[in-house]
Order: structure tokens, then C-alpha cells, then sequence
């Protein structure tokens, strides 16, 4: 996207599963991405793609709890 800071834009990755949509994001030149879900052995997957921030273990189901 035009005018968009790629590099300093915050993305949240709602149930990151293993890290694929995570990984292209850093392919495309994401820096700051914070994934969440619900599965401790998803988040150990996409822990070992490297292009994450912070994972967070979260139900969605909890939205009042999103992290900011």
C-alpha cells in the first residue's frame, strides 16, 4: 500500500496456526508481528519460523482480553 510504513506497521496475526501467514508478512518486509492462538503446539510451530515479535497463547472466543 502506498504511504504505508511497512517496516514500522504493527500487525496482529489472529490465530497464527503454524506461521505461514506470518512468514510472508516478514517476506513482504514486515518487522512487527505479534501472533496469537489458541494451541501451545501451533505457537511452538510458528516460534520456529523466527518472524514473530511475540506469540501469545489466546482464546478468541475472549475478545476482551485481545491484547492492545
Amino acid at each position: 500500500a502506498r504511504g504505508l510504513d511497512i517496516a514500522n506497521c504493527r500487525v496482529l496475526d489472529v490465530c497464527c496456526g503454524t506461521g505461514l501467514v506470518g512468514q510472508e508478512l516478514a517476506a513482504r518486509g514486515f518487522k512487527q508481528i505479534t501472533g496469537i492462538d489458541f494451541s501451545e503446539s501451533m505457537l511452538e510451530m510458528a516460534a520456529d519460523k523466527k518472524v514473530y515479535t511475540e506469540l501469545q497463547n489466546f482464546d478468541i472466543n475472549n475478545h476482551a482480553d485481545l491484547p492492545k
